[in-house]
């Protein structure tokens, strides 16, 4: 299968809905929960595993290492969240604790200087000034319009309303976990 077979007017809008991480689509109170959420995070990375030299106080004035640092905090959040505790997804959550250490934290430090920060220290910020937004190229409108052009038109699209399902599939599978659920039968006519 080609990325050209898949029929996108098929895909629910909501498949690639942002996260509450995703700066770029945050409005101004998701943007201050987070910024309050990410500073406490840093903060305490940066003593708890003793890399204050590592992280320079003015972090947050590079855009980059924000992104970077996001990240690594949803990596950990979701390495110790209890939702991942045996019984709720029948697997153990140390595994993926030792796993944030060795295929997220260590990588990141390992590169942490890349990321615009390697002339500041725990004194001073040395961040230059962002270049000068140049816009987007002229002809990149023409460009658009040949690529789509060369394209196939989209299928017709399917009658009736898409039905959605009447539990979320995260709660599904905790309720088979837990005994309280089974996967319908559809072909013995239940619904879905």
């Amino acid at each position: 299968m080609s990325i050209d077979d898949i029929d996108v007017d098929q895909m629910r809008a909501d498949v690639f809905r942002p996260s509450r991480f995703c700066w770029d689509s945050l409005d101004r109170v998701a943007a201050a929960r987070l910024w309050d959420e990410l500073v406490r995070w840093v903060d305490w990375l940066r003593y708890r595993y003793e890399i204050i030299e590592k992280i320079p106080p003015c972090w947050y004035r590079h855009p980059r290492l924000v992104e970077e640092l996001t990240a690594l905090m949803t990596a950990h959040r979701a390495a110790y969240t209890q939702i991942h505790a045996e019984g709720k997804t029948g697997r153990p959550y140390w595994p993926d604790m030792a796993s944030w250490h060795t295929q997220y934290l260590r990588p990141f430090l390992a590169i942490v200087r890349d990321f615009g920060i390697a002339s500041c220290d725990i004194n001073q910020c040395r961040k230059l000034d962002a270049p000068p937004y140049r816009g987007l190229p002229p002809e990149l409108g023409d460009w658009i319009d040949t690529d789509l052009a060369q394209r196939r038109e989209p299928a017709p699209a399917a009658p009736g309303p898409v039905e959605e399902p009447s539990i979320a599939p995260g709660q599904m599978n905790e309720l088979m976990i837990a005994g309280k659920a089974r996967p319908a039968r559809v072909d013995e006519g239940e619904p879905r």
